[in-house]
């Protein structure tokens, strides 16, 4: 065993996360209310999105996501058994709301090079049933925001996009997670900034955010911009507003605690991303030296697409060696994990749950049987890239 240890994940936060949070235990004031509120406008400003509306994880924020398809009160007012195209390489939790709430998650196969979502599969899982795409811009890699784009015009599809490991990832100069009709964000311990855990769902239309202020928090109004709140209002006599349910909904509230968190994370989020994109470029001249052995994840268009790196994914070209190869990984103090979730189908859930893929998932399979990733955080430095590099380089060469 080395003596040296590299971890996917640390602690990102400083004193000034916990002063914060020690205000506000002092304060008594814990639940969702300001301090979301002003994180929300914060988060809002730094991402160029039109609304923001924090939850308690990135997968609350796909599952509102799924809801705001299906509610009553929104534009869309999707039927159950419509269907939603998902890429197969991605985390469980992006699928799991459109199951639960009645839609039908059709999986699509991914790009044997950038690791996204390809609209090649897309275009062959498209039905008459077909009503949205839910693209995964896989570990910070943006997908190809200009064709996702044009197939959803071409197909009147509602684009929604899962940031929730791209944070700051640009397409064309401009954030992922701009895109869509609403996108969903994580601030999980391992992510890009954490608010141990929480998660953000931008959208673009007034509409849209009301729906998902009103499914955050029981169905009811409170979260509204007091325009909408008032416009309610005046169609429905109900002696205490505060109680009235007006669309259905959940309890997937942040808290205070979370908030501040975030703000002052959201303080030093340049750097961070701007260190994980460091170690990127060192893993990946690094990495380039073992391309006979190792495919890297590699980006959709090099002029548009801007990585914000989440982790640094790899398959390995030699089938039937991953074990081995996470064996001496760890013998040598290094954490790695298999790639996101592999092929969700794959998975024992799926057959319980889901139709059977119409499309071939073959690059999806690639993954899922030779697929892994290695860390990359605020708190790595180049010589830890560089430790990682000559391990790896053993495995294969000494």
């Amino acid at each position: 065993m080395s003596g040296r240890e590299i971890k996917l994940q640390v602690p990102t936060y400083s004193k000034e996360e916990v002063a914060t949070v020690n205000e506000i235990l002092a304060s008594t004031m814990v639940v969702m209310g300001q301090k979301t509120r002003e994180f929300q406008h914060a988060w809002s400003n730094w991402q160029n999105a039109n609304y923001s509306t924090m939850v308690n994880s990135g997968s609350s924020a796909n599952l509102l996501i799924a809801n705001l398809l299906l509610s009553k009160r929104g534009q869309y007012c999707l039927n159950k058994g419509d269907e939603v195209l998902i890429p197969a390489v991605t985390w469980s939790t992006t699928l799991f709301p459109f199951v639960q709430l009645g839609l039908k998650p059709v999986l699509v196969d991914v790009s044997p090079t950038s690791f996204n979502i390809s609209i090649e599969s897309c275009q062959k899982a498209l039905t008459s049933k077909t009503r949205a795409v839910f693209a995964v811009h896989l570990l910070g890699n943006p997908a190809n925001m200009d064709e996702l784009v044009k197939f959803c015009n071409e197909h009147n599809l509602v684009l929604l996009e899962d940031c929730c490991e791209a944070t700051g990832a640009m397409w064309d100069n401009k954030r992922v997670g701009n895109f869509g009709e609403a996108s969903a964000f994580s601030f999980m311990f391992a992510h890009h900034m954490s608010t141990i855990e929480g998660g953000m769902i931008c959208c673009r239309d007034k509409q849209d955010d009301i729906v998902l202020k009103a499914s955050r928090a029981h169905g009811w109004i409170r979260e509204m911009d007091e325009e909408s709140q008032k416009e309610i209002k005046a169609q429905h006599d109900f002696d205490d507003y505060r109680f009235m349910f007006w669309d259905m909904g959940f309890n997937v509230r942040p808290t205070e605690i979370s908030a501040v968190f975030g703000l002052e994370q959201l303080k030093r989020i340049e750097d961070f991303i701007k260190i994980r994109i460091n170690n990127f470029l060192r893993y990946y001249e690094k990495f380039s030296k073992l391309d006979s052995e190792i495919q890297v994840q590699e980006l959709e268009d090099t002029n548009k697409a801007f990585r914000s790196n989440f982790s640094f994914g790899i398959v390995l070209k030699r089938a039937g060696i991953r074990k081995k190869f996470i064996q001496h990984l760890k013998e040598n103090g290094i954490d790695s994990r298999l790639l996101v979730a592999g092929n969700l189908a794959r998975h024992p859930f799926y057959n319980h749950y889901c139709a059977p893929p119409t499309v071939s998932l073959q690059n999806a399979d690639k993954i899922h049987e030779n697929g892994l990733y290695l860390p990359n955080h605020q708190a790595m430095t180049p010589d830890d890239v560089d430790y990682i590099y000559s391990v790896v380089r053993n495995f294969f060469y000494e």
